[in-house]
């Protein structure tokens, strides 16, 4: 397969049907897993979010807002780098990562 970034794929992801149901969901997102760790990105988001943090220094609350976050493996890899570095993180929802 090929892909080329010259043209967009406008397809609907099937992800976002709500008819999706249970196991298909979860295959899907054990996918996004992979591809995550494979990739590493959370290693090549968090350098950047690091330098942010660091040249920040405490004047004002750095936020980062994730939309389409899968099953949230990106966002709990890097909250764990984060209490490796240093870094206060927080969540707004009642079950924090």
């Amino acid at each position: 397969m090929t892909f080329h970034l010259s043209s967009r794929n406008r397809k609907s992801e099937l992800m976002d049907d709500p008819s999706l149901n249970g196991a298909t969901h979860r295959h899907a997102l054990a996918g996004l897993r992979r591809i995550n760790w494979l990739s590493q990105s959370d290693r090549t988001v968090w350098k950047e979010i690091l330098r942010q943090a660091r040249a920040n220094s405490g004047e004002r609350p750095l936020t980062i807002l994730d939309i389409a976050a899968g099953g949230g493996d990106l966002a709990i890899r890097l909250a764990s780098r984060a209490e490796r570095d240093g870094v206060s993180v927080g969540d707004r929802t009642p079950q924090p990562l």
